[in-house]
């Protein structure tokens, strides 16, 4: 299929988005990373999704939130520096785009820190400064309501 809303050349972009334990980047943890890199012209587009396993049990409010349970990130999680390798080797020096480009590289920064990586230089995009942008009479920029906005599912 190809559709004409996104180019056909061009540098790959990476979106993605993290799942975390809480709203600070410095007391809180990453918990799921998902990402697709768009790759213009491209038929299928790789992707990566990883449940991180963690050191102290989710509360009942973020599994409830994010629907990840603690027997979750047991089963299927992995070491957070593993992840983190094969992310910031998914992402290489492409553009990143996330909905809060703020909140997810600061939680991302926080991580390389605390396992003695280097912080992210790659160019990000916020969009969620661009839906305001795009959309400043909309009372409500939450993800789930700009679709519902533009009638995706």
């Amino acid at each position: 299929m190809h559709d004409t809303h996104y180019p056909q050349t061009g540098n790959p972009i990476v979106f993605f988005d993290f799942e975390t334990t809480g709203l600070s980047a410095k007391n809180d943890l990453i918990i799921e990373v998902a990402a697709v890199k768009y790759v213009p012209g491209a038929k299928s587009h790789p992707h990566m999704q990883q449940l991180i396993l963690i050191d102290r049990p989710l509360s009942p409010f973020i599994s409830r939130l994010t629907g990840i349970t603690n027997d979750m990130l047991q089963r299927e999680g992995r070491k957070m520096e593993v992840v983190l390798d094969e992310f910031i080797e998914f992402i290489s020096d492409h553009d990143v785009v996330s909905f809060n480009i703020n909140f997810d590289t600061g939680f991302l920064n926080s991580a390389l820190a605390r396992h003695g990586r280097s912080p992210l230089k790659n160019i990000g995009h916020c969009a969620l400064a661009r839906a305001r942008e795009a959309w400043p009479d909309l009372s409500n920029h939450k993800l789930v309501h700009l679709a519902k906005y533009l009638g995706l599912d």
